[in-house]
């Protein structure tokens, strides 16, 4: 990607603030069934405790997006009027290629190890065993994807005069393996992953604006984007290293192996999202042209910019959701619902301004030459919308409650529908159809995943939950 989250800075590595830290996640989940050991003002405040870290967390993450907006809003816009809609569509292509692998490295982590995190972070000796498993994991994923990456570019015709190009786009692979975003995600502490991901996105701008001159520069631009989750990644080492939570402790060859267990759902459902999410590009540039590719890619950096200006809510709220979910199922339902209610109406809100704004967002930010992609936004305008009400539903309250298993079979038949419709859609259409393609299959998402929370009793609680 292009644009990640990314949250406020802040004084995190002073001495009192790791103090409070401590403090603040001495927290411990009590047996299934039991109701937590804390009575009158102690329970209260660890109540208030509670909801005053999420909706911290939930104000730096948004804080953090409005600025790390500003640079996607040079790169992006400057990138496709420096390299032009052909050149643009190449680069596009080359990223959505090298994507595959970076969702293998991902392998779920950012869901799967952020909740054992949130339940396990008062053991220091368990969380640096989960911190050297999950690294060690991420680390050989991304050797053997490389490995994959050589093979494809040698033997495929359709890939060889993109070697170079798909080599460099990898660097971008590799800095997300070892930039430990799931265990800033899961200790609840956005500020760092903040200062992080923001000082890698600078440097990678500069980068951009320095070397890239033109059509010829492809590989140049593509390294430069590479570079941001590399330096972050970097960063947030440092950053834990210097609050002294780099602690590894490897517990051996089985407990990397659970640990993979217990991300298989997450992974295959994330796999399978990203599989129809990145199919849309590769299978548009295998089709058609290189044109349609550089239209669609600048109509779906647009609409994922709007995505992810909600995006926090859901990072920040997901461990408060598992934390509660083992407190209290009536609570947990409660807060799910009022989340979707307010998700829905922001979202919302984004989607009818871009249905009516998109001439004016892509003549604006990319120019006359890419006029066309303002018809692909029009048949995306309702994703926020869509995708807003399918994370609610699928990652807050099907994986806190047990359902991964379902959740990951709704996404695998989706990515199977979306492969159904997108090729004559794509070929009929071209980059239009691309967008409609993923719209039919987001709506296609929030159908089944309503109808399995409707079958475990689920829906009803979350539909109806009181105002707050």
């Amino acid at each position: 990607m292009f644009t990640t989250n990314i949250s406020a800075p802040s004084t995190w590595c002073c001495s009192a603030n790791r103090l409070r830290f401590v403090q603040e996640h001495r927290w411990t989940a009590p047996p299934s069934g039991a109701a937590p050991e804390c009575h009158g003002s102690v329970k209260f405040s660890v109540a208030v405790a509670s909801l005053n870290s999420y909706r911290r967390n939930i104000a730096a993450l948004l804080a953090g997006q409005a600025i790390a907006y500003l640079v996607p809003l040079i790169s992006v816009p400057f990138l496709a009027r420096v390299l032009g809609l052909g050149p643009y569509g190449r680069l596009a292509f080359a990223i959505a290629c090298v994507q595959y692998f970076q969702i293998v490295t991902d392998y779920g982590f950012n869901l799967s190890a952020t909740r054992r995190l949130a339940i396990i972070k008062h053991d220091s000796e368990q969380v640096a065993q989960l911190l050297a498993s999950v690294t060690v994991i991420k680390l050989l994923l991304c050797a053997a994807g490389f490995v994959v990456v050589v093979a494809l570019a040698t033997f495929v015709p359709e890939l060889n005069d993109s070697s170079a190009l798909l080599a460099c786009a990898y660097i971008a692979v590799l800095g997300h393996s070892i930039f430990p975003l799931w265990f800033f995600l899961g200790l609840e502490r956005m500020q760092a992953q903040t200062v992080c991901i923001f000082i890698g996105q600078l440097i990678s701008l500069a980068s951009l604006v320095l070397f890239v001159n033109g059509p010829n520069d492809l590989s140049v631009a593509a390294a430069s984007l590479g570079l941001a989750p590399v330096i972050s990644a970097i960063c947030g080492w440092l950053v834990l290293r210097s609050a002294g939570l780099a602690r590894w402790s490897w517990a051996g060859r089985n407990h990397a192996l659970e640990t993979l267990r217990d991300g298989w759902h997450t992974f295959y459902a994330n796999a399978a999202i990203g599989v129809y999410t990145t199919t849309t590009i590769v299978g548009l540039g295998f089709i058609s042209t290189a044109e349609a590719v550089g239209l669609f890619s600048a109509a779906d950096k647009i609409v994922k910019a709007v995505l992810g200006l909600t995006s926090p809510v859901a990072q920040a709220v997901y461990p408060h959701i598992a934390r509660l979910s083992a407190q209290s199922r009536e609570s947990a339902l409660a807060f799910i619902g009022r989340l979707l209610r307010w998700q829905c109406i922001g979202n919302g809100v984004l989607s009818f301004a871009l249905l009516i704004g998109a001439d004016t967002i892509v003549r604006t930010l990319f120019g006359a030459q890419f006029a066309a992609a303002a018809d692909v936004i029009r048949w995306m305008a309702l994703l926020p919308l869509i995708v807003g009400a399918s994370n609610v539903l699928g990652v807050q309250a099907m994986l806190n409650f047990g359902m991964s298993s379902a959740f990951a079979r709704i996404v695998a038949s989706s990515c199977l529908f979306h492969v159904i419709v997108l090729l004559p859609l794509v070929d009929r259409f071209g980059a239009s159809g691309a967008g409609t393609a993923i719209l039919a299959t987001e709506v296609f998402v929030v159908i089944l995943m309503s109808r399995a929370l409707s079958k475990g009793g689920l829906l009803a609680p979350i539909v109806r939950a009181p105002h707050p």
